[in-house]
């Protein structure tokens, strides 16, 4: 063994050292091992060994920091298989999730996952390790059961005789080998179907051009084909659409209420196209006011099991992108005839609630109508008149406007009594010129306005389902569930940091005890991360049959009725009150019993409909943002940490853009992962990253294909 720090690599002998010890070893007594070996060890480099043998997973660190030798050395536990859905981190690690189950239980090296793919279902088993006390166990695919998919966006690279597919997806790590590449164009990109998965590479064949990587337009629809995202109608559904009356006479005229006489109104964005939401406000007296809320009627048209009613069921919702919806109807129903527009009568579906001073609901009405709105209004001029009364004259519409903003206040003040929980989370919203390139970054903001329209929808949401189970109606809810002790748990040890009094829950977790707590804090200087933090904690809302609650809105009863163009789900609320109520006699029992025997598929089926609509949005928002940030690298900037991870830091900047610094690139000192307080602690100067640290940054990656953002350690702030 020579004397010497010349040799530039340790990793043989730190192998060596692991495999003798037999048993799980520290760090730095690896270090101590290699010093009676070899005289003035190159210390930074023993340390990017160890870094390298870990990623490689030649090595594994523990919980409490020791060092065992890793994967290549373990055997298969083959005395009983699972089955689980794998989902792929930005490094290829795995994480699979049994079905049933809410978050995943096992981890799978990118050396075990035997050609799994991001979202696959596999078969695995466990893998025979020592771990004292690990989170998660082991594993290693043994069998591939379904893939999530068999398409890919990638762009063409044309190399002399030879070929390149570089995949928008980082986790497809097969090579894409084409069985037919003529007239594909250099530098464009391609929606390729896989034919057959061989052991290293996959076969494929085009489906799509989607256009040059330079051309307008080509990078949010590579991302939309890429999420498996329906954009076009079939030509033949367009036809029927276009035959379809708008004529309110003669469809269902004799079980429908006019309320074309009162003065109802519609509130959205300035940009919005269609409105699927109306309401009207009468104050009776002083202790009792009547709100309408009127819902355009999708199901008249979208006849059960029609095309219409089939192609809205396959896409679950509309999605709303920077530039453009990608629609769950076709436009002449979306934007024309159920569209609630101004001056034209429409079919509604009418909530009609009679409530008092104190917010509670005395009588609930749900029935078919047919309304003229009469005023199509923006957030942003009802905003301005709730701050200048004078900017509207008609009298009519400023009583209007006046006893709907004193119900608001009403329905606001009982929302906070019983416990809703405000995530007062800044949004972002990212402005593009004509070219649909980023040009600014602003975070919305939310008026009277939209508070008090989202009030009166959660109101009509409410009384819809209480009127559902008065009449004994089967029926969709929108549910969330209680968030996991344990993940309150991680929660309180991450406000031990920021100094903050932790949730007291003992044991009964209520939305009004979090929602207190909340508002005992929201003068603190952190509050942003501490909204964060506690959206990560919150379970997931679903639609279900079994109606559990909505935790989040502290809410017994609560479903989606108020959007139908644009929430399948909405659609479906619609035709069961049509086909259980207010014209039985239309449908036989047969038909009754098919709607109740699928109801439980549909809510499976628009549950993963929106996440993959949630997906896309985050992906096109992210790749935007990095795109933004592409005329900034160089540039510095302040950030606060939001969480800490073995692999570096998660920050976010003051206009809420987020990133990562890579652990080598906090090079002041050699930075170690302390998991049982998630955080970094530097070995030599005990410097600690944690979250909420502020700190100064530079940019020094923007890649949009990857929607990532990097950016370099300066100094603490």
């Amino acid at each position: 063994m020579p004397s010497s720090s010349h040799k530039s690599d340790y990793s043989e002998l730190i192998l060596e050292i692991v495999n003798d010890e037999k048993k799980p070893i520290p760090i730095g007594i690896i270090l101590r091992k290699i010093l009676l070996k070899i005289k003035n060890i190159d210390q930074k480099k023993f340390f990017e060994n160890i870094n390298n043998l870990l990623n490689s997973a030649q090595l594994i660190k523990l919980k409490n920091n020791k060092i065992v030798l890793g994967y290549p050395k373990a055997e298969i536990d083959r005395s009983k298989f699972f089955i689980g859905t794998i989902f792929l981190n930005s490094k290829l690690a795995g994480f699979i999730t049994e079905k049933f189950k809410n978050e995943s239980e096992y981890f799978v090296h990118h050396t075990n996952l035997n050609g799994a793919l991001n979202g696959d279902t596999v078969e695995f088993a466990l893998l025979k390790i020592e771990k004292s006390d690990q989170r998660l166990k082991d594993a290693i695919v043994t069998k591939i059961i379904k893939r999530k998919k068999n398409f890919f966006v990638g762009c063409f690279h044309k190399k002399h005789d030879d070929y390149l597919i570089e995949c928008d997806d980082q986790k497809m790590y097969f090579p894409i080998k084409l069985t037919d590449t003529c007239d594909l164009m250099d530098q464009t990109k391609y929606l390729f179907e896989i034919t057959s998965f061989e052991k290293n590479y996959c076969l494929a064949k085009v489906k799509k051009n989607i256009g040059h990587v330079l051309e307008t337009g080509t990078d949010i629809l590579s991302i939309l084909y890429d999420n498996g995202i329906k954009i076009d109608f079939p030509p033949e559904l367009l036809d029927e659409c276009e035959k379809i009356s708008s004529d309110c006479e003669c469809a269902r005229q004799q079980c429908r209420k006019d309320l074309t006489n009162l003065n109802i109104i519609t509130i959205d964005p300035k940009t919005s196209k269609d409105f699927d939401d109306a309401f009207y406000v009468k104050k009776i007296n002083n202790d009792l006011f009547k709100l309408y809320v009127c819902i355009a009627d999708v199901s008249n048209y979208a006849k059960w099991k029609s095309n219409l009613d089939k192609i809205a069921r396959q896409r679950g919702n509309s999605i709303y992108l920077i530039d453009r919806v990608i629609p769950m109807l076709p436009f002449k129903l979306s934007d024309d005839i159920c569209s609630l527009n101004p001056s034209v009568k429409r079919l509604t579906l009418t909530c009609e609630i009679d409530i008092d001073k104190l917010g509670e609901f005395k009588k609930i009405s749900v029935y078919p109508s047919i309304i003229k709105s009469h005023q199509r209004c923006n957030y942003e001029e009802i905003n301005s008149f709730f701050d200048d009364s004078d900017l509207i004259t008609d009298e009519k519409m400023k009583k209007l406007l006046n006893e709907a903003y004193e119900l608001h206040k009403i329905l606001d003040f009982k929302k906070q009594k019983r416990g809703y929980i405000n995530f007062n989370i800044s949004e972002t919203k990212i402005i593009v010129n004509e070219k649909c390139e980023p040009i600014e970054i602003q975070l919305k903001q939310l008026g009277d306005a939209q508070k008090m329209v989202e009030d009166f929808m959660l109101a009509a949401n409410e009384a819809v389902t209480i009127f559902a189970h008065m009449h004994k109606l089967p029926f969709i809810y929108r549910i969330h569930d209680l968030p996991e002790q344990k993940k309150i748990n991680t929660f309180n040890i991450e406000l031990q940091k920021l100094g903050i009094e932790k949730i007291d829950l003992n044991g009964n977790i209520k939305p009004s005890k979090i929602a207190g707590w909340l508002k005992k804090n929201e003068n603190n200087e952190n509050i942003d991360l501490i909204n964060i933090l506690l959206l990560r904690l919150m379970a997931k809302a679903k639609y279900s049959t079994k109606n559990t609650g909505h935790f989040g809105l502290a809410l017994k009863n609560y479903t989606h009725f108020t959007s139908p163009i644009r929430r399948y789900a909405d659609l479906v609320v619609h035709r069961i009150f049509w086909m259980f109520l207010f014209t039985k006699n239309e449908y036989s029992d047969s038909q009754r019993n098919e709607l109740k025997d699928e109801l439980q598929k549909i809510c499976e089926k628009v549950n993963e409909c929106e996440t993959i609509a949630v997906q896309t949005e985050r992906d096109v928002n992210n790749f935007k943002l990095a795109q933004y940030m592409t005329k900034f690298i160089g540039c510095k900037f302040s950030a606060k940490v939001l969480s800490v991870s073995p692999y570096g830091l998660f920050l976010k900047l003051s206009n809420s853009i987020e990133g990562f610094i890579k652990i080598n690139n906090l090079k002041d000192d050699f930075y170690i992962y302390d998991q049982n307080n998630y955080q970094l602690v530097g070995k030599n100067k005990k410097q600690i990253f944690t979250l909420g640290t502020k700190i100064y940054v530079k940019c020094i990656i923007a890649n949009p294909i990857q929607r990532k953002i990097e950016f370099d350690f300066i100094r603490r702030l």
